[in-house]
């Protein structure tokens, strides 16, 4: 049984996931536990709404998303952290998602070799997770803000090996 991968105390302020409007189905919210659905009618609206709770969206509209969560938390002259809680990008159609998500086994996170890299760890790392219709998982990290690579590095040999944004 792999053991689960812990990085910081902070992870703990991680609420869960954030529904998109396109990913409200009963099989998106049994593998994404515990989440909440956007109150948000746009992209955009729902990338910030995701940073401001600490959730980490899913959506199936990954071009979007993956701009839009770049755009809230660029990175020059703020004043605190602006970086979100990561991305989770999964098929369109329930079927496929149902299919893709048992085949990743992705309830209690990521695997990565021998060590379970749970959606709390995910989120605080700020990691894109992008399950394709096979069940194949492809994991790269978002660019952190400078507060927390000061404070709260990562120098976990899986997550420096992860390809950056």
């Amino acid at each position: 049984m792999p053991k689960a991968y812990v990085l910081y105390d902070q992870e703990n302020d991680w609420v869960g996931f954030l529904y998109d409007k396109d990913c409200q189905s009963a099989v998106v919210k049994f593998h994404f536990r515990p989440g909440t659905e956007t109150t948000k009618q746009t992209d955009w609206d729902t990338v910030i709404e995701a940073r401001e709770a600490a959730r980490t969206p899913v959506t199936s509209n990954g071009d979007d998303f993956l701009r839009y969560t770049r755009q809230a938390q660029r990175k020059a002259l703020n004043p605190r952290c602006q970086d979100c809680w990561g991305l989770v990008i999964i098929p369109n159609q329930d079927l496929v998602r149902e299919s893709a998500l048992e085949k990743a086994q992705v309830r209690r996170g990521i695997h990565l070799g021998n060590l379970i890299i749970p959606w709390k760890a995910i989120a605080y790392a700020n990691l894109c997770v992008r399950i394709e219709r096979e069940g194949k998982t492809h994991i790269s990290r978002f660019e952190r803000c400078a507060f927390c690579q000061r404070d709260f590095p990562i120098p976990a040999a899986w997550y420096q090996g992860l390809p950056p944004f």
